[in-house]
């Protein structure tokens, strides 16, 4: 594996970079708090064609990799993305890979529909807490044995720590319900597409824990104290110096388990979880630590760190309690071994 970027996502990584630079941030992030969805910005990726990146050629994408898609996820998370990007671009590869029942949902959600994957299969017909599942107009989700599209948006969204749009998504029985797959099919294909919006949450996370260490170290050469910049003291510098190595390591997962996912690896759906568990850590320990830089400043509204942490708590627990979810890891290597 070559850990570089290639010159096409370099150049990929400063397009986004500035595209959510100009459109996303913590003024947009609070101009849209109440709705918990920019949909300005929406509507503008879509017009891009940024959900179509990462979709063969054949269903009129571009054919990029995983990895690709990943890098952008990072930027919008670095950004504070108040949409569904991930999600999204899980829903969209899965729609593509299900053949011709699923053709009119696919060139819906490319042409702005705002279609996104449940990452946890429904209970008792109802999709709980769905991440952007307020501002969907349709989520694709596993209902028992059967992958189903289920249209309808929700009047309001769940009120969040993250501002993540979060909304309980009935999808059984609802009106215009599609049922894209059924059995062992349905099953393979929800796993395989829950794994890739897992590492591209994580790689919404890393962007996250990077930008929030950047606000984090701005602060520290900024605010001075007994004359000399608080960075200057080793305490904080210990601080920082920390998060920098957890937030590198969990990019590098991240990106090698896109990687590795674009190669076909056998244990992608464990890699996917463990990534995503590992930047849900990460993400949530670099905003606290960033804030407790900002001293008691860091907890007022005005002061943007405050929001970076907001969202990493939301994402963290967004796929059900972490706990369990590192359980299953150790019980899924147990069987491996």
């Amino acid at each position: 594996m070559d850990l570089n970027l290639t010159p096409e996502q370099r150049d990929l990584t400063e397009a986004m970079a500035d595209l959510f630079g100009k459109r996303s941030g913590p003024d947009q992030v609070r101009a849209c708090l109440h709705t918990q969805f920019d949909e300005q910005l929406w509507r503008h990726l879509t017009d891009v064609g940024l959900l179509s990146l990462a979709l063969p050629e054949e269903h009129g994408g571009l054919g990029r990799a995983l990895l690709d898609a990943a890098l952008v996820c990072a930027e919008g998370g670095r950004r504070l993305a108040c949409v569904p990007l991930a999600e999204s671009i899980a829903a969209v590869r899965l729609l593509a890979r299900l053949g011709p029942v699923a053709e009119p949902a696919l060139a819906a959600a490319l042409d702005g529909t705002v279609t996104v994957l449940a990452i946890r299969p429904a209970e008792d017909g109802v999709v709980a807490r769905q991440p952007w599942g307020a501002a969907a107009d349709a989520v694709v989700a596993l209902d028992g044995e059967d992958l189903v599209l289920a249209p309808g948006r929700l009047p309001h969204p769940i009120d969040s720590l993250g501002f993540l749009g979060l909304g309980d998504r009935p999808v059984r029985p609802a009106e215009g319900r599609t049922v894209l797959a059924s059995g062992d099919a349905a099953v393979a294909a929800f796993t395989t597409a829950q794994a890739e919006a897992r590492v591209l949450t994580a790689a919404v996370l890393g962007g996250l824990a990077a930008q929030a260490l950047q606000i984090a170290c701005d602060y520290a050469r900024q605010r001075h104290q007994f004359g000399v910049p608080i960075g200057s003291f080793q305490a904080v510098q210990q601080q920082l110096a920390g998060c920098c190595i957890d937030v590198e390591g969990t990019q590098l997962l991240t990106y090698e388990t896109a990687w590795l996912m674009d190669q076909d690896a056998p244990d992608a759906e464990t890699r996917a979880l463990m990534a995503f568990l590992h930047a849900a850590t990460v993400a949530v320990q670099t905003s606290e630590r960033a804030l407790h830089v900002h001293g008691g400043y860091g907890f007022t509204t005005e002061y943007d760190i405050h929001l970076y942490l907001r969202r990493a708590k939301g994402i963290s627990v967004s796929q059900g309690d972490p706990q369990a979810l590192w359980e299953q890891i150790g019980r899924s290597l147990v069987r491996e071994a």
